[in-house]
């Protein structure tokens, strides 16, 4: 009886040695390779119940899909639960041309407050950039001057209108008016400098 309790207690030591060589090869192998690899991964803060989990994307083939984080400390972009990501606060240095907007077929819609709201569009279709809803353009005065503006902003109307810019710098006292050639429309306009009266 006392040889079987000790058989016993011998294969139970056997048994907990392999585990922990098991956890420490796995342990040194993570560490050897370099990445974690699992479903998801769950982050807790100290003394909460809730926290953030990681979820890996589900890419159509090979190869994986590589996320290399900023060198820097920062915010991520995060999703509002709508399918929308947030922007990060703030800008970044530039060492060449930066761009900002889609380099597909797709509209770019600058949003202030809700997301029914876009202040203006960038269209990807045509050369224009609209800004909907009688939402004003406007040039503010000097600084140091005040406060005040000039703005532009369309007004109801049957028709779309277009007016085609002078391409010459008018005379001195000149206005700004509609050409007679070539003649106006109901959309379009060419504008000219006529000396006053």
């Amino acid at each position: 009886m006392i040889g079987t309790e000790r058989d016993t207690g011998v294969n139970m030591l056997k048994q907990t040695i392999i585990i922990a060589c098991l956890f420490t090869t796995a342990a040194l192998s993570v560490s050897a390779q370099g990445f974690l690899e699992g479903t998801r991964l769950r982050l807790v803060d100290d003394g909460q119940t809730y926290g953030g989990i990681l979820i890996p994307p589900t890419p159509a083939g090979p190869p994986d899909i590589i996320f290399n984080l900023p060198a820097v400390g920062g915010q991520f972009l995060v999703d509002d639960g709508s399918g929308k990501s947030a922007w990060l606060v703030g800008g970044q240095a530039l060492t060449s041309t930066g761009l900002i907007g889609s380099t597909t077929a797709f509209d770019v819609q600058l949003v202030a407050g809700p997301a029914t709201t876009p202040r203006a569009i960038v269209s990807a279709t045509t050369n224009a950039v609209s800004l909907p809803d009688q939402t004003e353009l406007r040039f503010y005065e000097p600084v140091g001057s005040g406060t005040n503006y000039t703005a532009f902003k369309a007004d109801v109307q049957a028709n779309n209108i277009a007016l085609m810019l002078p391409a010459v710098v008018g005379p001195a006292g000149a206005w700004l008016g509609i050409a007679a050639a070539p003649a106006p429309t109901a959309t379009s306009a060419t504008l000219t400098w006529i000396s006053p009266p």
